[in-house]
């Protein structure tokens, strides 16, 4: 059973989930991020959970525990991977284009949204930020 999920602007909590991690206030920062979001279309899902995890790290609350996104970052993951993943990816690519995210988050929004997007915004493909995401938190 999933922690809580967002639909439309109603967000749906698991009450087993809180009272097993009563701490875990902050994933209602992800999913008060889907209702922000507002896409007409929650694809594709790994930029949108992504976002969402970007969010919960960005916004708060400042201790979570029992989460965090990843510290490393190996070639066997992916971008497209998703939630802490892509959240990873994206902290780590608005430190490096500031802006960025929101950009994507409104190509989204208005439907326009295109892989490309990332080259348009930042002058490199997306799989290139990969790669330099993954070298910046690879196995130290």
């Amino acid at each position: 059973r999933v922690p809580a999920y967002c639909s439309g602007s109603e967000i749906s909590v698991s009450v087993e989930h809180l009272k097993q991690h009563p701490d875990d206030t902050a994933l209602l920062t992800h999913e008060l991020t889907h209702a922000v979001q507002g896409y007409p279309v929650f694809e594709p899902s790994w930029l949108v959970e992504g976002i969402a995890d970007y969010a919960r790290q960005v916004y708060g609350p400042k201790q979570q525990p029992g989460w965090k996104l990843p510290e490393v970052l190996t070639p066997r993951q992916n971008f497209k991977d998703g939630y802490r993943t892509t959240g990873k990816f994206l902290l780590w690519l608005d430190d490096k284009h500031p802006g960025t995210v929101d950009k994507l988050h409104r190509k989204l929004q208005s439907r326009e949204f295109a892989i490309d997007d990332f080259k348009e915004f930042t002058g490199k493909p997306v799989e290139t930020l990969w790669e330099e995401c993954v070298a910046a938190f690879g196995k130290k």
